[in-house]
């Protein structure tokens, strides 16, 4: 029932319950008399279901809003904290690079004072020493390659776990 026809139904209601009761009043009988109080009782209480079903639907209304409200908070924290992680990610990965850049430079270094000791070496001794210099030399800088390389693998390791710790 839409608010006119429910505004005019109570009036009605409202009249004939009146004009009831006085008809019952003025014809003194009590039937008619108390079928006009339930016409007007009637009336009073379709305008109280519909104040009720206006309450409903604004209490609905404001459960919508604030349901959406808490869902639009959740979204934000969740994009703040992707964002972070993200931030967090980028940082790992700039630290990683930088120390890979260390190592490769280190690692060059030392490639440049084992390819010069191997050079004196090489001048200083006879065919034969020069050769088990040269031996022992490429075995230094297998040894530093693989030295280097196990100190690559390390940091790496100790990066990935403050990554791991700091989530």
């Amino acid at each position: 029932m839409t608010n006119q026809t429910g505004a005019a139904q109570r009036i009605a209601d409202r009249v004939v319950g009146k004009a009831k009761k006085l008809a019952g009043a003025v014809t003194s009988d009590d039937a008619l008399r108390r079928e006009g109080e339930l016409h007007e009782q009637k009336a009073e209480a379709a305008l109280e279901a519909e104040r009720l079903e206006a309450t409903a639907q604004q209490k609905a209304a404001q459960a919508d809003l604030a349901e959406r409200e808490r869902e639009l908070t959740l979204e934000e924290k969740e994009l703040r904290d992707k964002e972070l992680l993200e931030k967090r990610e980028a940082a790992h990965e700039r630290e990683i690079a930088q120390q890979e850049s260390r190592i490769e430079a280190e690692l060059e270094r030392t490639e440049r004072r084992v390819d010069t000791q191997e050079a004196a070496t090489e001048s200083a001794l006879s065919r034969e020493q020069a050769a088990a210099a040269a031996e022992r030399s490429e075995g230094i800088r297998q040894a530093a390659v693989a030295e280097e390389e196990a100190r690559r693998a390390e940091n790496r390791a100790e990066t990935y776990e403050d990554a791991a710790e700091s989530k």
